[in-house]
């Protein structure tokens, strides 16, 4: 094919979209799918996906329309899932699949997309994606650990990503496990702004954002209404410590013990001009081992972080 006819092939695969109306293997580079209606999916098997893109440059364009698993529990598969580089999946719901999306190819855009009753909403695996203005929500995990948007890179020395995740909003998420918003493994440079994360409730921990030997850069989102689900286990297990203690402490103790409140020490004029100029900037820079968050401009209220005695 001479360099011509070539691009005219280009213009015409990128203009001229292909309806679809069931799932299947989109592999046409640089083509454009549009679903036509609903698809309701019964029989998918674990690691399978309604929509496979393989081919480079596609995109699938949602029109609206939802993907949907017809079980009773979620499905043990994948919405869409792409390995080719440069597609965008948009303008899409998704429901009831272990995995909403999984991004794992680079250069990716997932945009515009609802995800709802999943384990994962979307998993990035590949460098360079962009996940913007997506809505995951109302999902109820059992038995293990479940994330709005996830991040993992299988690598010792962790991979300089260049993933952003803007202009999301994370709610409802529940689970019998580890709750988080967006967790971020073994990644650098990712860039994590105008977020909303609300309303996170785990029975172990809920957690707004999870950074584990990686580094990413938090700016102005919102969190709010998260925290750990006290079940009737841990409750025990805190009401037995607590009479242990005191059993303890009537033990040990021979004459009476002054349990008074000690005098609060006025700290207000003792911080250094350091921490005043970076309260006043909101910058903050919070390292532990390899791990490094970079926070600006974040809103947090009502978060109560993990349960007690379990992490």
């Amino acid at each position: 094919m001479s360099p011509a006819l070539f691009v005219i092939y280009l213009i015409v695969a990128t203009v001229a979209a292909t309806p679809i109306y069931e799932c299947g293997v989109l592999d046409q580079p640089f083509a454009t799918y549009t679903l036509a209606n609903d698809i309701a999916v019964s029989n998918l098997s674990y690691g399978s996906a309604c929509f496979d893109i393989k081919g480079n440059g596609i995109t699938l364009d949602g029109n609206g329309f939802e993907v949907y698993a017809t079980s009773s529990e979620v499905l043990p598969a994948t919405g869409v899932q792409y390995s080719g580089t440069g597609a965008t999946v948009s303008n899409l719901r998704v429901s009831n699949f272990r995995t909403g999306i999984l991004a794992n190819g680079k250069f990716g855009k997932v945009h515009h997309n609802t995800i709802t009753r999943a384990v994962n909403g979307i998993d990035v695996t590949a460098s360079n994606n962009d996940v913007s203005n997506n809505i995951i929500r109302d999902f109820d995990a059992k038995s293990e650990s479940t994330s709005g948007i996830y991040v993992y890179f299988p690598a010792i020395i962790p991979v300089e990503s260049g993933i952003t995740i803007t202009n999301n909003v994370i709610s409802n998420i529940q689970g019998d496990n580890f709750v988080l918003g967006i967790s971020v493994y073994y990644a650098t440079s990712v860039y994590i702004a105008h977020n909303q994360i609300f309303d996170l409730r785990g029975e172990v921990s809920a957690e707004e954002i999870s950074v584990i030997s990686g580094k990413a850069e938090l700016v102005d989102n919102i969190f709010s209404s998260n925290g750990y689900i006290p079940t009737a286990a841990t409750l025990l297990v805190s009401a037995l410590a607590l009479i242990a203690s005191l059993a303890y402490f009537r033990s040990s103790s021979s004459s009476p013990v002054d349990i008074s409140p000690a005098p609060v020490q006025d700290m207000t004029n003792e911080k250094d001009e350091e921490t005043r100029k970076k309260e006043k900037e909101q910058d903050f820079l919070a390292q532990d081992g390899a791990d490094q968050l970079k926070l600006r401009k974040n809103t947090l209220s009502f978060s109560l972080k993990s349960s007690p005695g379990m992490r």
